[in-house]
């Protein structure tokens, strides 16, 4: 049905209908996507290019690249993406520059997922240094990411709102280099970086990072009554990281997991 619409539907299903099949990722859609990449008249839809990156091969490569270079901001993000998830590593070169350089902050935020996506080691050093950079006081962080279509499950395309601190965690992560440890302990312990606590306890406990549990409950212990008083007492902030680091079930009761830690000195 999806493909359809891609082929047949007014402009509105198709994006729908992109959207979705970029969720369900088949690449048995690719055949439904690619001619629409090939026509060469206006750019195409931003779900589009997606749709292509998460259901395409490495055929649709070659018509993906030229509109990571042209087109809108939406158009270019999502091409981004796109060459990251159909995992072209011949796009590392564009996407390092494009993360250093690019004028705009939504383009760098897509080149930087897609390094993650590629689990490219070549963007660690700029990955770290975004980070240790810190927070920009001038800034609320938050944003609305062009080019990306997920709503927080685990297609690997959903970011939060906050900026590129947090993108560049999130692909420090899926690359896995050991180096980023020091990094996201950093993040824990400084207050400064209020809101990427929780997205480097989640990486370090993807990574299995066992080292850095003390530091996350150091965190859990400082913020709690804070976290209790804006999200409730059953809120659950740092405990699923620990739960998945230590297999223990503690909930988000710092004094319970100090006594734990003591136990294990």
């Amino acid at each position: 049905m999806a493909e359809r619409e891609i082929a047949q539907g007014p402009a509105a299903n198709r994006r729908i209908a992109c959207i979705a099949l970029g969720r369900l990722g088949y690449k048995e859609s690719e055949p439904a996507l690619l001619p629409l990449l090939r026509k060469g008249a206006a750019p195409p839809d931003d779900a589009l290019l997606w749709a292509a990156g998460r259901c395409g091969t490495k055929k649709s490569i070659p018509s993906i690249r030229p509109f990571a270079s042209l087109a809108t901001v939406e158009v270019r993000a999502a091409a981004l993406v796109a060459l990251g998830a159909i995992g072209d590593r011949d796009s590392i070169p564009k996407l390092l520059e494009t993360a250093q350089k690019d004028e705009d902050e939504g383009i760098r935020h897509a080149a930087i997922h897609a390094l993650g996506l590629l689990r490219a080691g070549e963007a660690v050093p700029l990955l770290l240094d975004l980070v240790r950079k810190g927070p920009d006081p001038a800034s609320s962080g938050f944003h609305g990411w062009p080019g990306i279509f997920s709503e927080g499950d685990d297609l690997g395309d959903s970011y939060g709102p906050a900026g590129l601190i947090e993108v560049s965690i999130g692909a420090l992560a899926k690359i896995g280099d050991k180096r980023a440890n020091e990094v996201f302990e950093q993040v824990l312990r400084d207050d400064r970086y209020h809101l990427y606590f929780r997205d480097a306890a989640e990486a370090a406990a993807s990574l299995g990072w066992k080292d850095l549990v003390p530091a996350i409950i150091e965190r859990m212990e400082k913020d709690h009554a804070k976290n209790v008083k804006l999200m409730g007492p059953t809120h659950e902030e740092f405990s699923p990281a620990l739960r998945k680091l230590t297999g223990q079930k503690l909930g988000e009761d710092p004094k319970a997991w100090r006594e734990w830690l003591g136990k294990r000195a």
